[in-house]
């Protein structure tokens, strides 16, 4: 079978009857578009206000995170008071690193805040489930957003995965200087801890003493996992994607079979136009499912029939004065 292949931008000229009919009709064809924009035009800034509200949730995640640490802390440093009468040497700040580390998994050892009662340690067991898978979901959708987004404006990857190993480097670095001069340790120990807690190891056998350095310690763990989590994702993501663009590359460059024109030509008219063309190869290059196509034909479908209801409610002087 021979397939002819329709170029958009070598359509024919309109003949004057034609052109003359166009004009005729442009009455009409200004009502309808006005009417599509009364559909579809409440709807103009949805990508945008899609973007908003994944933000207002990132944010809404953020407070329930930093409140769900928190209340560890507060937990584990009255659950200490109570047990020593208020002659516990254990401070607010102590509880506070305590239930960081443990709602993201690090455990350094240092076992200054002790659940050792079984209603402390039941509670343990589940406030350190609860943490961490929501950390863990909550860092994975931030990942999962910057990748997006890295995606859509189309950055070039070996140049995001350099950076991301630069920023990696800077990160540790930054807090080998930080604990170095708060610790009072050696460059090297203190290089070999923030490499430790920021890969989320814990062996606890340097630990912070100093109220700055454990301060210190919860802002660099918090923007430390963040950036990690990043880079990581990022560095993976533009390692699969060299070799994914590779491949989409040769397919694209290859001769398309006959089987793949009879794939291609969905009415079956024995002509491929540019949207069957665009649809299978998307397809084929794993940028849209059947059920996502599946989703927008019925959207399109719908669309049709509210604008053919409305044109007729429109039409119908007696349901306009109803209005």
């Amino acid at each position: 079978r021979s397939y002819a292949v329709l170029d958009p931008g070598a359509m024919p000229e309109p003949s004057p009857a034609r052109a003359a009919g166009s004009r005729a009709s442009s009455a009409d064809s200004s009502t309808e578009s006005g009417e599509r924009q009364s559909l579809l035009g409440d709807k103009s800034g949805s990508i945008h206000q899609e973007a908003v509200s994944e933000d207002q949730f990132g944010l809404f995640m953020a407070v329930v995170g930093t409140a769900l640490v928190v209340f560890g802390a507060v937990v584990f440093w009255l659950s200490h008071e109570l047990m020593h009468h208020g002659s516990n040497n254990v401070t607010a700040l102590d509880a506070l690193v305590f239930a960081l580390v443990s709602a993201l998994g690090t455990g350094f050892g240092d076992t200054v805040v002790d659940p050792h009662s079984p209603g402390m340690r039941l509670f343990t067991t589940a406030y350190i489930w609860v943490s961490c898978l929501y950390f863990v979901f909550f860092f994975g959708l931030s990942v999962s957003r910057a990748m997006r987004k890295r995606t859509m404006e189309k950055r070039d990857q070996t140049l995001s995965s350099t950076w991301a190993i630069f920023l990696v480097l800077m990160v540790t670095q930054l807090g080998a200087v930080v604990f170095s001069t708060l610790e009072k340790w050696s460059y090297l120990d203190a290089l070999y801890f923030s490499t430790v807690a920021i890969c989320s190891v814990g062996y606890g056998d340097l630990v912070p003493t100093t109220t700055p350095g454990k301060v210190a310690l919860l802002v660099y763990l918090v923007a430390g996992f963040a950036v990690v989590t990043y880079c990581l994702g990022s560095m993976v993501d533009s390692i699969i994607g060299h070799f994914v663009r590779k491949a989409e590359h040769a397919f694209l460059r290859n001769k398309l079979s006959v089987d793949q024109l009879d794939a291609m030509d969905s009415d079956h008219n024995g002509e491929i136009d540019e949207a069957e063309f665009a649809i299978y190869m998307l397809q084929q290059l794993g940028r849209v499912s059947d059920r996502e196509l599946s989703d927008l034909r019925e959207a399109f479908q719908r669309q049709l029939t509210l604008s053919s209801r409305r044109r007729s409610v429109a039409a119908t002087p007696g349901l306009n004065q109803l209005k």
